[in-house]
């Protein structure tokens, strides 16, 4: 399978060109003018790679890893110093165990979103909860990485006008 590029300096890609790539796991740089004057409100760039939903390549912190009960729906940080809710937002897709969730967009006190935990739901309703189930007879599976899709944009915390960060 091949990645297919097109760019085109005309926003219609009247005029495109394509080429082909093979997939790897590199990083890539995208450089533009896109930037330059003239820039107005109908300005735009747009970069996607196949449908958008992305690859799991994104680990949460180098070290951090989660626990979770055998069955159960709640992820509770075991290793590692990066916060669970900084780095996935809720409705984000991830990745534990190699099976595939959501973040669950209930706000309800029994389903906890902070730091330490994040609430699994199912990968195609971001409202229904979801039980990991690795087919194990462990009790407790133990520090798993999490990773988010190389297309997430992270969360953003009571975001304010004027803000320069999110």
């Amino acid at each position: 399978e091949e990645f297919v590029i097109d760019s085109s300096r005309d926003p219609s890609f009247s005029n495109s060109s394509r080429t082909t790539a093979l997939p790897d796991r590199k990083i890539q740089r995208v450089t533009t003018r896109a930037h330059s004057l003239p820039w107005s409100d109908s300005s735009s760039f747009t970069l996607s790679l196949g449908d958008f939903h992305g690859v799991y390549t994104v680990p949460i912190g180098h070290d951090t890893t989660v626990r979770v009960q055998n069955g159960g729906s709640i992820l509770e940080r075991s290793t590692g110093s990066a916060s669970l809710s900084s780095f996935v937002a809720r409705g984000d897709y991830i990745s534990v165990g190699g099976f595939d969730f959501r973040v669950c967009l209930d706000i309800s006190d029994s389903l906890p979103y902070d730091d330490f935990h994040l609430s699994l739901c199912s990968k195609d309703d971001a409202l229904q909860s979801a039980s990991f189930d690795p087919q194990s007879s462990a009790e407790v599976i133990d520090e798993l990485p999490i990773f988010i899709l190389d297309t997430s944009l992270g969360s953003a915390k009571s975001p304010a006008i004027g803000d320069v960060f999110l």
